[in-house]
């Protein structure tokens, strides 16, 4: 009885763009006043921190790059597109991460209160370089990622008034 042959599989093809990851500078970029108001209800009112504050991301990659034997290049729009996207690909854990707290959090108001949730604003900023191939060299880019992450400060709450 034959076996039926095994085709095998493909090879991966490698990455060409080497995204260098590095750890994040962390600044402090402003404060918001949230109000959380339950002064008709007789209940405890729950809600979801990401209805106060949505985390949001970007990408600057470098219209300059730098190849291998010093020469100065344009990078394409598309090549910078591309980039984005593996910068965003490596720093994926790091955006669960803060995306599991910010979504992780909930605000509560004990019925008849009104609160004032502080809103802090953090910027986690990963600046490195990004390797790719240019017409058989390497070139080497400089790129930003952002992480503009909102965090659940302080509670202040006052009496609800008539």
């Amino acid at each position: 009885m034959a076996l039926p042959l095994e085709t095998p599989l493909p090879e991966p093809t490698p990455n060409p763009i080497r995204v260098v990851r590095v750890m994040p500078h962390t600044l402090v970029t402003g404060n918001e006043d949230y109000h959380l108001n339950n002064c008709s209800a007789a209940t405890t009112m729950r809600q979801p921190f990401w209805d106060a504050a949505q985390l949001w991301t970007e990408v600057v990659v470098s219209d300059r790059a730098t190849l291998s034997d010093g020469t100065i290049i344009s990078v394409p729009d598309s090549v910078r597109w591309d980039i984005a996207h593996e910068v965003e690909l490596a720093y994926q854990d790091s955006l669960a991460t803060v995306s599991a707290m910010v979504h992780g959090s909930v605000m509560l108001a004990p019925p008849f209160t009104r609160w004032y949730v502080i809103v802090i604003w953090k910027d986690l900023t990963y600046s490195a370089n990004v390797s790719f191939p240019s017409d058989g060299a390497t070139a080497v880019a400089a790129y930003t990622y952002t992480q503009h992450v909102p965090e659940m400060g302080p509670i202040k709450t006052a009496p609800c008034t008539a």
